[in-house]
């Protein structure tokens, strides 16, 4: 879903004479974005692949209703964002049935495909759940690092569109005050 006036100008091909924007690498969102993507589906059981294609397909049809485009395709970035947002909610069932070592797997990667830097801070929550200081002081600095890119990324946008600055400050907050508490142990 990516704005052709935000396109790169680099993008257009010639094809029969004419100027088309090059879409090759677009795709529904069941085309993993990344070879990193495809990983991260061979690491899952038979039943989280169903359950995170049920997803996938649940995002694709919202999407396409909304835009009234059957077969949407997405950039691979967009794609990245909304398979990150899949694997979260994934990561939250291994959360509520207090499960945090998958449920660290699945945050761990939505952030690694999306560099969604909410899934960092919730990775790093996750982590000192795991007792992993060091990974989880990793994940706070690198949320405090990202964090204000969410709000002026429309491929972000894409994983919640309801979040606000306050929000994203008030993690920001928790985040500074756990790296205090973190590195005066």
């Amino acid at each position: 879903m990516k704005d052709q006036d935000d396109a790169d100008p680099n993008r257009q091909v010639l094809h029969e004479g004419k100027a088309h924007w090059d879409v090759s690498d677009y795709g529904t969102l069941f085309v993993p974005p990344s070879d990193s993507a495809s990983t991260i589906l061979s690491a899952m059981t038979k039943e989280e692949r169903t359950n995170f294609n049920t997803l996938l397909a649940s995002l694709q049809t919202w999407h396409e209703g909304v835009s009234e485009t059957p077969g949407l395709l997405f950039h691979p970035e967009a794609r990245a964002c909304l398979w990150a947002a899949a694997l979260a909610k994934i990561a939250d069932h291994f959360r509520l049935i207090r499960q945090d070592g998958r449920a660290l797997f699945f945050i761990g990667a939505a952030w690694n495909i999306s560099n969604y830097p909410v899934f960092a801070y919730n990775a790093a929550l996750l982590s000192l759940n795991e007792g992993d200081a060091a990974r989880a002081k990793n994940l706070l600095r690198s949320y405090l690092a990202e964090y204000q890119k969410v709000l002026k990324s429309a491929t972000m946008i894409l994983i919640n569109p309801e979040i606000t600055e306050q929000e994203l400050n008030d993690l920001a907050e928790s985040a500074r005050a756990r790296l205090i508490a973190l590195e005066g142990v």
